[in-house]
């Protein structure tokens, strides 16, 4: 939506629920006991994180300019946002609500995944035709791959050793 979220019963193919969010709700992710919903609000450049029990925005987040996609690490802790206007990634820490690091990327970071063992994130710049690897314990760039045209999405190949990028 515009400016929030739908809640949708897909067997009874009908909306349950609308949660305002904030101007141009971009991305949504649920937390993975699914008590929350984490949703970037591109026209804001906010993250707003929903309690799905009362369905109330229960914070808002100021996060770069041109927040994207999100993604969170395997123990639910932090979420990550590419900011494409800033060109950077914010890390979330979403029991406290703020950002704990704002880390450069390539020009027009897009697409992210983050490894099953929490440890790194890859980010894909379309404008700088490449990829980041983003150490989150260290909170930087361990590294930049090249790539011959801008990357948009990508994915952990299998095992985690690869990524696949389109």
């Amino acid at each position: 939506s515009r400016e929030g979220v739908a809640l949708i019963d897909v067997e009874g193919r009908k909306m349950t629920a609308f949660v305002r969010t904030g101007e141009r709700a971009n991305s949504a992710l649920s937390s993975r006991d699914g008590r929350e919903l984490y949703v970037v609000n591109r026209g804001e450049d906010t993250l707003s994180i929903v309690d799905l029990k009362t369905l109330k925005v229960k914070a808002t987040v100021d996060v770069g300019k041109g927040p994207d996609h999100i993604a969170a690490t395997p123990d639910g802790r932090w979420v990550v946002i590419t900011n494409g206007y800033s060109n950077d990634v914010s890390i979330v820490d979403v029991r406290g609500a703020k950002v704990v690091a704002t880390i450069k990327t390539g020009r027009g970071p897009h697409g992210l995944a983050v490894t099953a063992d929490g440890e790194r994130v890859f980010v894909s710049n379309r404008g700088g035709k490449s990829v980041s690897i983003i150490d989150l314990k260290k909170r930087s760039v361990a590294r930049t791959v090249s790539l011959g045209d801008g990357p948009g999405h990508l994915a952990l190949g299998p095992g985690g050793s690869s990524i696949i990028v389109n």
